[in-house]
């Protein structure tokens, strides 16, 4: 039996598709992902099974066809908050094949002409932000996926509040796709943007 893959397919755009990942899914018998990540691959015949936010039902289908060659889509990279924290819950290592995948996070910092390899990288997402945003306020160089519950706005008030001095910030939108959107500047930037879908910013001391 072939490890299940679990392949990253970047911003979702064909552009940042890796070879290797183009591959895997060719020899796809079974293709697992959101509606945005199957779209990718209109002319791929394998079975299509959609990611909803039904996680234990999608872990007791995976499990269903162990048998077959399945590839798992995730956003961005699979080991950057995303999907395979939780597969790892369920599966061994040696049960998958993990493909990387260009993150919205190393678009975000190639954008702004950084080095990434001093950053912390912190998500928004479905998290509550309190202790999160002190530590994003003390750091010298920082990631953050953002969510539109944290538009950029309420980001720069309350990182202002947890005490976060001036920094230098880059703030990017759909990083990638068709709609992308990139400022950068002081924190200004961040409190320009009051409302927003997902976003990537990076903030840092000159």
């Amino acid at each position: 039996m072939e490890p299940m893959v679990v392949a990253g397919i970047g911003p979702g755009a064909s552009d940042y598709l890796t070879p290797a990942v183009v591959q895997a899914v060719a020899r796809a018998e079974v293709l697992v992902g959101g509606r945005r990540a199957l779209a990718l691959f209109p002319d791929i015949a394998a079975r299509r099974v959609l990611i909803d936010r039904d996680l234990e039902g999608l872990v007791r289908e995976l499990r269903r066809v162990r048998e077959r060659r399945v590839v798992v889509l995730c956003s961005g990279d699979p080991g950057l908050f995303g999907l395979l924290a939780f597969l790892r819950r369920h599966f061994a290592g040696e049960e998958l094949r993990v493909l990387p995948g260009i993150s919205a996070v190393q678009l975000a910092f190639a954008r702004a002409a950084l080095p990434w390899h001093d950053a912390r990288i912190f998500s928004l997402h479905g998290r509550e932000a309190g202790d999160t945003l002190r530590q994003i306020a003390a750091c010298h160089k920082a990631a953050v996926l953002g969510e539109p519950r944290y538009p950029p706005a309420r980001l720069g008030e309350e990182l202002s509040a947890a005490g976060c001095g001036p920094r230098r910030v880059f703030l990017g939108f759909d990083l990638g796709g068709e709609g992308e959107r990139c400022g950068q500047g002081g924190m200004e930037v961040l409190a320009a943007e009051p409302e927003g879908g997902n976003y990537v910013a990076v903030i840092w001391r000159e």
